[in-house]
């Protein structure tokens, strides 16, 4: 909510009839006609004084800041559209529009979204070919005015945003609905009064002034970076960008002056003339000068995918690629030697060393086609190197000589020069001499830090080649070959760690999870071999994929400090951040920066990191971030298709919605099953979701994916507060394979207890009795080919205790707490877990005694360490309703700032489990902005917990009407 700018706003959205039958008749004249009607819109928005927010397909979104200028641009849209459509041969076409006054939320972009945007689209679907229908809001604004006319319609119901009574608008005479631009004059006089408009806006002093501040930049340009040892390109792009900038420069001084109190816009000729003091022209060009090396300097920047300029430390160093001569078979030495030593010199107690992958794709992204002492200055730059190491390779017969040249950054002599020579049999012998000599150049002797140094890698050179090919193909973007020569490495030396962590890297990119776990517990198991650097990323990806978030914190953010261009450590981080964050009380956004900054520094990246990416920019309700993001990546992709379903049922138009659910029905098992599971978690409100997850149930698919069906219907229906609903889906999920039903007895158990759903008594003893009667030790696991880990026993007596805690049954809460404690099992992982959900049961029994403080320490205590997949898949061990919990006894507690926090995660409702608690956590929000009078966050929250329980259960529906109450008497006010 901090990104985003609440307002009233007079919206429309107009949208093209029939446009579904015309693309099926004829694609290229539906093109043609949606062109026509977006350029007619554009000007037809302009000249009224508002603005296209955005098409969206065959319609568009437009603001106004005057209600009368929104139906007048409406009006003439309509009217101009349908005679330009049968002007151009393609029939007489209509629009239906709808006009409301509403609020809205502006993000950066400019884009916008949110209730009042919903309401305008509701009801422009309400609309008749060629009818402008509107809100009552626009009524009462304009009814006094005799030139609109007005039909009222009644009341309808706005399917997701409640009751509005609807008018349709006409304007009595049709020339009253143009509104003259400021100052229009007729064609004629336009031409004649150019040149003096021109000279009035100072428009040819801007050019000259212009003019002379590129010719300076260029010049300076031209001295300072051969000077600096910057690349040659610098000098070209600078010169591109002063010829690019000049018609922009004409434009701003076309529209606006430069004066004390800033930028004003350029009075039109015959206004009142404002902008009496003006800069003088020395001013005005020292301000050009600034603002085009700002500008150039940015440029450049993005050009080197910079964060930014990092501060040159004396002990980083960065390895350049070796110039290579001699047989095509050693080409892979020239970015693998690069790479050996920068892991070695990395190791180093007195060294830390730039990522060596970022700094040889830097290279390739700077076009260095050998590297010489300049280009070794830029990358020393780049990545904050106090010293840049040049190499050479060189093959004579069978011997190698390989050479390298350290520099200092700034300088442009070499403070040393090594060189070493030997069989090629002996190549790993070789690099730990060479590594040792630059050492002892630097520091002196170390016996103690050459056996390291040996120790770091393999003796055996066919594993050596291996480990190089794999990082070849790492950097190539090509992780399933990266995977298979790592593989390969260690199949031949079972302690070479480094390809043991390696492989769990790019295991971690494919992803292929199964692999990446034994390989991160093979280098775990090797770790003594691992340098310091790499030894804490091995553990802090171990940490990662054992849920323990706080211990990769640990590991990883001192290591940034020192450390900020390592793509795998900004990349576990981030992936920390985004899976546990909800269970921390953080918004998953945290984790943003972090990938952001992968894809900076390594491009190819993007199809890997985007899908996080995306999720970050869907949860924000930035879908224009999502459409870039998506504009990057292979729309072949699964990951193209699940997210622009999203995207479609967020902001797309019903004939876009349609498209994709026909795509959907026909669409693999896995593809639809996680196009469901993102849009229950990302376009909360709408219909998509439920809509997906019935396809699964199709009796063609498996019952794998029925039981997913009605999982994922369970959560729905409850997040729309539906509770019979959701009991009937699972009693449906019971029958579908009663030996794999474990996960409907936790489900109904689970969310029965919730303290908001207002279950009868009878009915929680009902749930309860079902679960005593159910024997787990039937079940086999709900995955196919699976075993079950054996937590559902824990499970059943947890939900007992748990429902006996809502039904206040103490003598049945004493005795679940005491079967936990002393269950036998000779599995720790059942012990640990055992215990920990009987101090969960005595948490909750706390707090229902009133002692809320025990009771938030108790919840506060980290989980076990379980499986993953256990963790992700069970609603018992993702704790949702111990979030509730947590964040309402913050409440109580009176600690609001941290309750806040929490419930602004739950409202998110990402997480599959979460979902049901998003309303309640908006209401609850709407309840606590509302008692500090922050009125648009109280009525914001309010609308949101109205959306999703608008079609709620009788006997829910009272917290509705109170809600609804609330938010008219706000909004009214």
């Amino acid at each position: 909510m901090a990104n985003l700018q609440h307002r009233l706003a007079a919206l429309w959205f107009a949208d093209i009839v029939g446009f579904s039958q015309l693309s099926h008749e004829d694609e290229g004249a539906a093109l043609e006609v949606v062109q026509l009607f977006q350029g007619i819109a554009r000007d037809t928005v302009n000249r009224y004084g508002g603005h296209v927010v955005k098409f969206v397909g065959d319609g568009a979104l437009a603001e106004f800041h005057s209600t009368e200028a929104a139906v007048r641009a409406a009006c003439r849209l309509r009217n101009f559209f349908a005679e330009q459509t049968k002007d151009n041969g393609f029939g007489e076409q209509d629009l239906h529009i709808g006009v409301h006054i509403g609020e809205i939320a502006t993000t950066p972009d400019g884009d916008v979204y949110g209730d009042g945007v919903n309401a305008t689209a509701r009801i422009m679907n309400q609309a008749e070919p060629g009818q402008i229908l509107t809100s009552n809001d626009v009524w009462n604004q304009l009814r006094q005015r005799k030139e609109f006319q007005f039909e009222e319609l009644g009341e309808r119901d706005l399917r997701g945003a409640g009751q509005h009574v609807l008018h349709c608008v006409d304007i009595e005479d049709e020339t009253s609905a143009e509104w003259p631009e400021v100052g229009e004059e007729p064609p004629a006089s336009k031409l004649g009064t150019l040149y003096a408009e021109l000279k009035r806006r100072r428009v040819f002093r801007v050019a000259a002034g212009y003019a002379v501040v590129a010719w300076l930049v260029t010049q300076i340009a031209d001295v300072t970076v051969p000077a600096l040892f910057l690349p040659a390109w610098i000098t070209r792009a600078v010169i591109v960008f002063a010829m690019l900038g000049f018609p922009i420069a004409i434009a701003i001084a076309w529209a606006y002056d430069i004066t004390r109190e800033g930028l004003k816009r350029t009075p039109p000729r015959g206004a009142a003339e404002t902008l009496e003091v003006r800069f003088p022209l020395l001013q005005r060009l020292a301000a050009g000068l600034l603002i085009a090396a700002v500008l150039a300097g940015g440029w450049v920047g993005w050009n080197r995918w910079s964060l930014g300029p990092p501060t040159i430390s004396a002990s980083t160093v960065a390895i350049l690629p070796f110039n290579v001569r001699g047989g095509k078979t050693l080409d892979y030495l020239s970015d693998g030697m690069a790479s050996l030593i920068a892991k070695k010199m990395g190791g180093v107690e007195e060294y830390q060393s730039a990522d060596a992958n970022a700094v040889l794709k830097f290279v390739q992204r700077i076009g260095a086609e050998s590297t010489d002492p300049r280009s070794g200055q830029v990358v020393a730059e780049q990545f904050g190197a106090g010293i840049f190491v040049l190499g050479d390779i060189v093959e004579a017969g069978d011997l190698l000589h390989i050479g390298v040249s350290i520099y200092e950054s700034g300088k442009q002599d070499p403070v040393a020069q090594i060189t070493v020579q030997g069989n090629i049999a002996n190549l790993t012998v070789l690099v730990d001499q060479l590594v040792g000599l630059m050492l002892a150049a630097q520091f002196g002797e170390s016996k103690t830090r050459s056996r390291s140094l040996a120790a770091m890698t393999t003796d055996s050179l066919d594993a050596l080649k291996a480990y190089l090919d794999g990082e070849r193909e790492f950097r190539a973007g090509q992780f399933d070959r990266a995977a298979e020569a790592f593989q390969h490495a260690v199949s031949i030396d079972r302690r070479f760690a480094l390809a043991h962590y390696r492989l769990g890297m790019a295991a971690s990119w494919i992803p292929n999870y199964g692999v990446l776990e034994q390989a991160i517990e093979d280098a775990v198991e090797n770790s003594d071999r691992l340098s310091p650097p790499d030894r804490t990323l091995v553990d802090a990806l171990y940490a990662l994929k054992t849920n323990q978030p706080d211990k990769v914190r640990t590991l990883v953010r001192p290591y940034l400090e020192t450390h900020p261009k390592d793509v795998d450590a900004l990349y576990i981080y981030g992936e920390a951040l985004f899976l546990y964050n909800g269970l921390r009380g953080r918004p998953v956004t945290e984790a943003k920066e972090f990938f952001e900054r992968v894809v900076e520094l390594d491009p190819d990246l993007v199809n890997v990191v985007a899908k996080r990416l995306i999720a970050i920019a869907a949860t924000e309700q930035d879908f224009t971030t999502v459409d870039s993001l998506l504009s990057r990546v292979d729309p072949n992709t699964v990951l193209a298709f699940q997210w622009g379903a999203v995207r479609a049922f967020a902001v797309g138009s019903r004939q876009e919605q349609a498209r994709v659910l026909g795509e959907l029905r026909e669409a693999a098992d896995a593809p639809l099953l996680g196009t469901v599971y993102r849009l229950a978690g990302y376009s909360p409100g709408t219909r998509g979701a439920e809509q997906a997850a019935r396809l699964l149930l199709d009796p063609e698919r498996p019952p794998y994916y029925h039981r997913f069906g009605r999982m994922f219907l369970f959560t729905i229906s409850l997040q729309r507060g539906r509770w019979e609903a959701a009991g009937a889906h699972a009693d449906s999920l019971k029958l579908i394979d009663p030996a794999r039903a474990a996960r409907a007895y936790e489900f109904e158990g689970l969310y029965a207890a919730t303290p908001f759903l207002v279950v009868p008594e009878n009915e929680l003893r009902a749930i309860r009795d079902d679960i005593i009667q159910w024997d787990p030790a039937q079940v086999t696991d709900w995955t196919e080919g699976a075993q079950p880990l054996g937590f559902h026993p824990l499970y059943r007596q947890y939900l007992i205790g748990l429902l006996s805690v809502r039904l206040d049954d103490k003598p049945s809460i004493s005795r679940a707490i005491n079967e936990l404690r002393r269950w036998e099992a000779d599995s720790a992982d059942i012990k640990n877990l055992g215990l920990h959900l009987a101090q969960r049961l005595e948490a909750h029994m706390a707090r229902t005694e009133g002692r809320a403080g025990e009771a938030l320490a108790a919840l506060s205590e980290p989980p076990p360490e379980l499986p993953s997949g256990e963790v992700d898949n069970s609603p018992v061990l993702s704790q949702p309703y111990e979030l509730l919990v947590r964040t309402e006894l913050f409440h109580e507690l009176g600690q609001i700032e941290e309750a806040k926090a929490w419930y602004e995660v739950l409202s998110e409702g990402v997480n599959w489990f979460n979902h049901p608690l998003a309303p309640i956590a908006h209401l609850r929000l709407a309840q606590m902005h509302d008692q500090v009078q922050e009125t648009q966050e109280a009525a914001y929250h309010y609308s949101r917990f109205v959306e999703y329980w608008n079609e709620c259960d009788d006997r829910l529906q009272p917290l509705v009407d109170n809600a609804k109450e609330r938010l008219n008497e706000l909004t009214s006010s």
